[in-house]
């Protein structure tokens, strides 16, 4: 789940240097599951 976490806080840094918007969507998307799937609820609402 750990490198889950790293690849989508990876690709959300891509996705903001090059100003793509709706894959930052996506990024913060997918970073809300993994946080909801590690039982941390605050930050995956936050994420979504």
């Amino acid at each position: 789940m750990e490198d889950a976490e790293r690849w989508c806080q990876q690709s959300l840094t891509i996705k903001e240097n090059l100003g793509d918007r709706p894959g930052m969507a996506s990024s913060y998307h997918q970073l809300g599951i993994v946080a909801q799937l590690r039982g941390r609820l605050e930050d995956a609402e936050r994420r979504y």
